[in-house]
């Protein structure tokens, strides 16, 4: 019993230190290595959230990698594709980009574009014979073809869930 109420009164001290903010509870936590060990971007990305307000929006996501059709190695802003990379064609370069996935949130920059089309298609889904609700923008996310299989909506890579911009 004294096991189980010290447990208890160390998850509430931990819990106190986190913002009350879920988006930067996520943030400190990746800060604090409560997850995978983070590269320099990524911490530089995370320390910034907790600095900002970002942007919430609800945006289409969908996937790609050099194997899908107009893809290759490298993005339209030059750099080589990676998991650091998100494609949106309304934000500038090095945008930060905060994404709620299935699989857990994932931070992203923008450093890819793609058809100022696909934003009108996030807005419009019944005029693009799509069942899937309307969007206020889009983001394509870099997945490597190994990543692709783990995503857990399979074959259908594509979602509408909130992002946040900053």
């Amino acid at each position: 019993m004294k096991l189980l109420i010290l447990s208890l009164l160390l998850l509430t001290v931990a819990a106190a230190d986190l913002p009350a903010d879920p988006v930067q509870r996520v943030a400190a936590k990746a800060l604090r290595g409560d997850y995978d060990p983070l590269e320099q971007w990524q911490r530089q990305g995370y320390e910034k959230l907790l600095t900002v307000t970002p942007t919430k929006k609800l945006a289409w996501i969908t996937v790609y990698n050099e194997n899908c059709l107009g893809c290759n190695f490298t993005t339209a802003s030059g750099r080589r594709v990676s998991h650091r990379v998100a494609a949106m064609i309304d934000k500038p370069w090095a945008t930060w980009v905060l994404v709620d996935l299935p699989e857990g949130y994932q931070l992203r920059q923008v450093f890819d574009t793609g058809s100022r089309r696909n934003i009108w298609r996030a807005q419009n889904p019944e005029k693009c014979d799509s069942n899937r609700p309307p969007a206020e923008t889009w983001i394509d996310l870099y997945y490597s073809p190994a990543a692709m299989k783990t995503l857990k909506n399979g074959s259908n890579k594509s979602w509408v869930r909130p992002i946040f911009i900053f």
